[in-house]
């Protein structure tokens, strides 16, 4: 819908036709295969070790700059660490003992490889993203042993204690009040606040999908409001609510929410305990993917697709357990 009215209506074209339709048909096909637990578990290795071998070979090879990790020119340091993040938390389903010796050191290595990766980056949303998940993971997950739980803090000493990092970066989250972010007119700060004002004035269909950079750049240019440069939006709600309206927004939010909502209820209620552990460590992947992309412009990004697409497929086998035990119930009677 925010083609016609958009900024450059041949970007928002572009990025739907034929861009945003290959990820609109992975999800389809998500659905419709990945539709028994088997199939699941399947799913999600293959992308934690696809994650795990990048976070690896990263980590090995990447470069520096500023003293942060750059590795090709697919990422920047910020999204290298929301990508690793994505899957990170996955992997501890896969480090238990009902997993063959191969398969839980591979996830073990991962996630080894995801933390170095994720300090190595420096990114203080990553960063925070992380420390949010491993709130979760000690505070309030139930599957994952306290000989594991302390394991993983051993480990996250060791790599702290070895690698090269930076911490003066991540101390600056203590005292935030002079960072460019807040002080710039081009800081995420200003950017948010433009942002949340070309969405007012554009509160239907937004300035047009993938538009965003060049909105604030035309306004910019408008008001003589600094420099004319094209920025990103940096936060995944700006991003949904400035490029395609309130309704996308609200779209956006449900589904989200919703995606939790299912996992947390697959978590608690259903009868298939390896499906519990899964949707428990999805809640933690979910939350810190989620805390991530507010520092990004990740909101069309196929891993927030993912997420959703796993909300489906595991709500369709919730909806078949449910079936089922009605079923049961009535012979029985």
């Amino acid at each position: 819908m925010s083609i016609p009215t958009a900024v450059h209506v041949r970007v928002s074209f572009n990025f739907i036709f034929p861009g945003y339709l290959i990820t609109f048909i992975f999800f389809i096909l998500f659905y419709k295969f990945t539709n028994n637990l088997e199939h699941l578990i399947k799913v999600i290795f293959v992308t934690c070790a696809g994650c795990g071998i990048y976070s690896l070979m990263a980590s090995l090879a990447g470069g520096g700059a500023d003293r942060r990790l750059f590795f090709s020119t697919t990422f920047d340091p910020n999204d290298l660490a929301y990508f690793t993040l994505v899957f990170l938390p996955l992997n501890l389903f896969f480090i238990t003992r009902s997993n063959g010796i191969f398969i839980r050191l591979s996830a073990l290595i991962f996630i080894v490889a995801g933390l170095v990766l994720i300090f190595l980056t420096q990114s203080r949303g990553g960063f925070v993203a992380l420390v949010v998940s491993l709130i979760i993971l000690f505070f309030w997950s139930k599957k994952i042993s306290k000989s594991i739980k302390i394991a993983l803090l051993v480990i996250g000493a060791f790599i702290i204690s070895v690698a090269p990092v930076n911490f003066e970066r991540f101390s600056t989250l203590m005292s935030i009040e002079d960072d460019y972010n807040l002080t710039s007119p081009t800081g995420r700060i200003e950017i948010w606040k433009t942002g949340l004002r070309m969405m007012i004035d554009n509160p239907l269909t937004g300035v047009g999908v993938g538009n965003f950079a060049r909105a604030i750049g035309y306004e910019r240019q408008e008001i003589g409001s600094g420099p004319a440069r094209w920025q990103s939006p940096h936060n995944s709600l700006i991003e949904v609510g400035t490029e395609a309206g309130f309704i996308a927004l609200g779209l956006y939010l449900y589904l989200s929410f919703n995606a939790l909502r299912i996992f947390v209820r697959g978590r608690n209620q259903t009868r298939e305990p390896v499906l519990s552990r899964i949707c428990e460590f999805l809640v933690i992947g979910f939350v810190g993917m989620f805390t991530a992309a507010m520092f990004l412009s990740q909101a069309f990004s196929i891993y927030w697709v993912f997420y959703i697409a796993l909300s489906a497929a595991i709500n369709q086998m919730l909806q078949r357990q449910s079936k089922e035990k009605v079923t049961q119930r009535v012979l029985s009677s």
